[in-house]
């Protein structure tokens, strides 16, 4: 079994992209979604269902000599941690195969299902809806004379779903395999197909929608010719206008399998499978190439990347224990989604266990700091209401809205409910009340509740010190004397910004240092407490 589906796995990569925040994700290991010895599992799809908050897993299995489709239906933490898994439901009866589930759900709540069966004497596209209750029956979605594989489908701002897949249409001679199509259902009737790739060699395509609309569309492609190997490419679509294709990986090894998800404000994240790693085989006595999960993110909407493009440095997400006696282990067909906020789920099959059974992962990607605390004094006289402001930063991927609590000595004092954009910073303001507290020096402390998803607790808090005195004391010693005078006179006439300014001078806290402050300290002059 894998060691690391019973523990989380502290992997934590922080990056710093250009001009951007340093930001980072936790991986932590989930359930085995299957574990058969026997069959096969494989095609592994992941949906998360935002009507119930429950993740859906979908993949294909030979239960009796032809392929089907199964599903298991989970709490999101089991991509995160073990848990106990409930039963797995079939999905298609029929006696053909059926394999190469994607998953989607459209804004009624319904759950869309498309796979390829071979039902018709070759390879089409199938589809079922669920609404809540119950599933329709198999509905036939393409009608090629060719070969249609690989669907991926997304539901759509607007209340329908776009589906992509690769199709051997209008392909002649041996140098066009697949081209990529698309076809949109408008929430009453599905649109005409439309080719998206026009080299010949393109297959496995994902979809993802970004917050502007924008439809990005990835898939793998071998037409540089390496020797067979597949690079990932991508594209921009939108209704009137689609962007060109664009490489994504360039490494020499095989990039295959990708699968895409855009989480709010343009985050975009890619994971695929690549054989870029390598492992002894000792059946063979020869060192062998193996897949592995891979992954690179844009936080910008794509104007950036974490590797580079043109560069082939890209983040591995897992790479399986060395065996004995040693052999390849491959993970391949990834399936990525967000499952709610905070955390991006993975699923993949692997043949770890001697037989592809399908595994899981989570990557949480929330983080808003505390980095900055500042009190309008540090010095203050007991019975005064005091300000304080804390700077709370988002190095996470998405927006936040969360309590932030400020306390003295323990002792909570205020929470108030932030919110933070993407990428950026707001202040909250807090009042402490210091009517009958005692004199002394008080540790202002203020903690971020900690968010679903969250990559690092450790900054999620700021203290400060403050002295509660007596009236006239600026300096803190609890005696008004000559010294605290000199305090006001040395910052006479300044205001907050300037070069003089002392915000303990200014005792009566109206944002300017004059004969008030003056007089007030020279009122006091002599006391102590």
């Amino acid at each position: 079994m894998r060691p690391a589906i019973t523990c989380l796995a502290v992997i934590l990569v922080a990056l710093s992209l250009g001009a951007q925040l340093a930001v980072g994700f936790i991986v932590n290991f989930g359930s085995q979604i299957t574990s058969s010895s026997i069959v096969a599992s494989q095609d592994p799809a992941l949906l998360y269902n935002f009507k119930t908050q429950k993740a859906w897993i979908f993949w294909s299995q030979d239960p009796a000599g032809n392929m089907s489709i199964f599903y298991r239906i989970l709490d999101p933490s089991c991509l995160q941690s073990a848990c106990l898994l409930p039963p797995s439901l079939r999905l298609t009866q029929d006696t053909h195969n059926n394999f190469l589930p994607s998953a989607t759900q459209t804004l009624d709540g319904k759950i869309w299902v498309f796979w390829v069966s071979t039902r018709t004497g070759n390879n089409d596209i199938f589809y079922k809806v669920y609404n809540g209750t119950s599933w329709t029956n198999d509905t036939r979605f393409t009608f090629s004379p060719g070969n249609d594989i690989h669907p991926s489908a997304i539901g759509t701002q607007d209340g329908g779903l776009s589906v992509a897949w690769a199709s051997d249409q209008g392909c002649s001679g041996s140098t066009c395999v697949t081209n990529i199509f698309l076809q949109k259902y408008n929430g009453t009737a599905w649109l005409s197909a439309q080719q998206k790739t026009f080299s010949g060699r393109d297959y496995e395509p994902s979809l993802a929608q970004a917050s502007n609309g924008t439809l990005w569309l990835t898939w793998a492609s071998d037409r540089a010719l390496q020797n067979g190997k597949s690079d990932l490419f991508y594209k921009t679509i939108n209704p009137s206008t689609m962007g060109n294709d664009t490489e994504l990986t360039f490494s020499p090894h095989d990039d295959e399998y990708p699968s895409i998800v855009i989480v709010k404000n343009g985050a975009i994240a890619v994971t695929w499978a690549s054989d870029r790693n390598s492992t002894f085989d000792s059946g063979t006595n020869a060192t062998v190439p193996e897949y592995d999960i891979f992954f690179k993110y844009s936080l910008d909407g794509g104007k950036s990347w974490t590797t580079l493009l043109g560069g082939n440095n890209d983040i591995l997400l897992n790479h399986d224990p060395v065996l004995t006696p040693s052999r390849p282990v491959d993970d391949i067909e990834p399936s990525i989604a967000q499952l709610g906020s905070g955390r991006i789920g993975i699923v993949w099959q692997s043949d770890l266990t001697g037989n592809f059974n399908i595994f899981s992962m989570s990557l949480f990607i929330a983080d808003a700091a505390v980095t900055a605390v500042t009190p309008r004094q540090t010095v203050l006289a007991q019975g005064k209401i005091l300000q304080v402001n804390a700077t709370l930063t988002d190095l996470g991927w998405e927006p936040e809205t969360f309590p932030v609590t400020l306390s003295a000595n323990g002792t909570m004092i205020q929470t108030l409910q932030a919110s933070v954009p993407y990428q950026g910073s707001s202040i909250a303001t807090f009042s402490w009340n210091t009517t009958g507290l005692s004199l002394g020096h008080y540790v202002l402390k203020v903690t971020a509740a900690n968010l679903t998803g969250e990559t690092n607790p450790a900054n999620n808090f700021m203290t400060t010190m403050i002295i509660v005195s007596i009236p006239g004391d600026v300096d803190g010693n609890r005696i008004v004397n000559i010294l605290d005078l000199v305090a006001v006179a040395l910052s006479f006439g300044s205001t907050p910004g300037s070069p003089k300014w002392n915000p303990n001078a200014d005792v009566d806290m109206n944002g300017i240092i004059n004969i008030v402050d003056l007089t007030y300290v020279a009122i006091h002059f002599g006391q102590s407490g």
